[in-house]
């Protein structure tokens, strides 16, 4: 797996490499407010928000080729269908924000690669 497969974003825009630009930023400019969204859904136990939001960072990852964040958005939204509340939330959700939290310390190098 990997943060970021150029390829596999060049592949999901159709191989329109400023459209894969495109979209990588849109989802870096959408993730922070996504996370604090899904986080503050969580803590206040709304389990609609935090479905909302962290199925809106899934798709977000849908044309991005970001692998990591996608099978970590993959694995939260699974364990919040079977089991929400529940304190199996906690290790997949921390999962994810790590996931976010490192792809956006290296949005700029990864934009400049695109």
């Amino acid at each position: 797996m990997s943060l970021f497969d150029k390829e596999l974003a060049l592949s999901q825009a159709g191989g329109n490499a400023e459209l894969a630009k495109e979209l990588f930023e849109m989802l870096i400019k959408d993730l922070p407010g996504l996370q604090k969204t899904m986080n503050q859904g969580h803590a206040s136990h709304d389990k609609q928000v935090f479905w909302d939001a962290t199925h809106k960072i899934h798709g977000g990852t849908a044309y991005c080729g970001v692998p990591d964040l996608k099978n970590a958005c993959k694995l939260l939204e699974d364990e919040i269908k079977s089991a929400y509340p529940s304190d199996a939330i906690d290790e997949p959700l921390k999962k994810l924000n790590c996931e976010i939290d490192r792809l956006l310390e290296n949005a700029n190098e990864l934009t400049a690669t695109l």
